[in-house]
C-alpha cells in the first residue's frame, strides 16, 4: 500500500495524468538525467526535476517529501508546473 508514487524514468506524454485520474494516492513525474557509467554522479550534478498533477491528493505533502528525500541524498531539486 504505497502512500505515493515516483516515475524516475521517461515515458509517453500524459502517462502520469492517466494514471492520476485512476489512482487515489499522488503519482509524481521526475525524469532522471544523465549518463548511465557515471550515474552517481550525474544525480548529484544535475537538478532533479519533477511536477505533480493539480488534481493529485495530498499533493503539498508528496512534493514535500520528495524533496526532503532527495535533500537527503543531496541531490537538487526543481518543481514544475505538470501540464
Amino acid at each position: 500500500n504505497p502512500s505515493c508514487i515516483v516515475i524516475h524514468s521517461t515515458i509517453k506524454p500524459g502517462t502520469t495524468k492517466k494514471l492520476q485520474l485512476r489512482l487515489k494516492i499522488p503519482i509524481i513525474y521526475s525524469a532522471t538525467r544523465g549518463v548511465h557509467k557515471r550515474m552517481l554522479f550525474d544525480l548529484k550534478r544535475y537538478t532533479k526535476f519533477f511536477a505533480i498533477e493539480n488534481n493529485a491528493p495530498r499533493k503539498k505533502w508528496a512534493s514535500t517529501s520528495f524533496v526532503n528525500q532527495m535533500k537527503k541524498c543531496k541531490i537538487k531539486t526543481k518543481k514544475c508546473l505538470a501540464q
